[in-house]
């Protein structure tokens, strides 16, 4: 009995860790990004029973199917993970791979599901995410910058979908889901530098392994400049109302990635520091998302306005 207890124990512990819950999280927050950014007036979301339920729909979808990719993806990269993480749930064993498949099927269904639920649109949507995250894990992932490419536009389409779901001014979620492509494509790129011993292995095609890291780490770079430039555009544009929040929060943003480059370029000696580095670079920048993600779901809220 107690053998079962923790065999089960250990299933729950592989599935929780698996599905990644914090960056499933905070993909299902997208959502609330593109809606929240798409609404001049919050009264809106909350009078509407019908809009709020979409909403929460659209989070849900979202939730499940990032999660459902997270764990496919861990089904085929289970080898390079023996190498790099071994710690994770298929390498160290508390899952098996046919229990992954499953959990990974029943996650994309359910994100599938509720996508139909709001709507047709939506819906569509959905199914056809699922379906790039399914091709993204097995076939595209080691075809280095178009995977990356891939993986961000994946990461940028809940952010339009959210506003969708409550507004046709497309600069609104427009803007959220570029920043969203260009930050996660930086963080891709970095991230294929910091894997490289072990995708070396593996025949991964990154540009850290077809060129060299020292190479990607510029191009990475140059891509998280343009968008720390462009970061400013909205508040020349004068976009948004809330001015003032919105820039505390691109300062914010964007001395994160600031250091984060800056980290790259630090004490390098050979590739092999360019590797070390890029470890911690992309930890920064996880927290760049994090602080972003946040700024624009909070920005609604803080009650400073500036009328033009």
């Amino acid at each position: 009995m107690k053998s079962n207890y923790s065999s089960i124990g250990s299933r729950v512990k592989g599935i929780f860790l698996i599905i990644r819950p914090y960056n499933s999280f905070l993909a299902g927050i997208s959502i609330i990004i593109g809606v929240f950014a798409s609404l001049n007036n919050l009264e809106v979301l909350f009078s509407q029973k019908t809009l709020l339920l979409n909403v929460i729909l659209g989070y849900l979808s979202t939730f499940f199917i990032a999660a459902a990719g997270y764990v496919i993806n861990d089904v085929y990269d289970i080898e390079i993970d023996r190498l790099n993480q071994p710690h994770r749930p298929l390498p160290s064993g508390l899952l098996s791979i046919l229990q992954a498949r499953m959990l990974a099927i029943f996650l994309f269904l359910l994100g599938i599901g509720c996508g139909f639920f709001i709507n047709s649109e939506i819906g569509i949507v959905s199914l056809v995410t699922s379906v790039l995250l399914y091709l993204y894990a097995k076939e595209y992932k080691k075809s280095g910058l178009v995977g990356n490419m891939l993986v961000s536009l994946l990461t940028a389409l809940p952010f339009i979908v959210g506003g969708l779901l409550v507004s046709s001014e497309l600069i609104y979620y427009l803007i959220p889901s570029i920043f969203a492509f260009l930050l996660i494509l930086g963080r891709e790129i970095i991230k294929d530098i910091e894997d490289v011993p072990g995708d070396q292995l593996e025949n991964v095609k990154s540009l850290a392994i077809l060129v060299n890291p020292r190479f990607a780490r510029n191009i990475a770079s140059a891509i998280l400049l343009v968008l720390v430039l462009l970061s400013f555009l909205p508040l020349v544009l004068r976009v948004y109302s809330n001015i003032l929040w919105y820039g505390l929060m691109v300062v914010l943003v964007d001395s994160f990635i600031l250091v984060a480059i800056i980290n790259l370029y630090r004490n390098v000696k050979d590739e092999d520091s360019i590797i070390h580095n890029s470890t911690f670079s992309k930890r920064i920048l996880k927290t760049s998302i994090v602080i972003g993600i946040f700024g624009f779901v909070l920005m609604p809220f803080v009650p400073i306005r500036i009328s033009f």
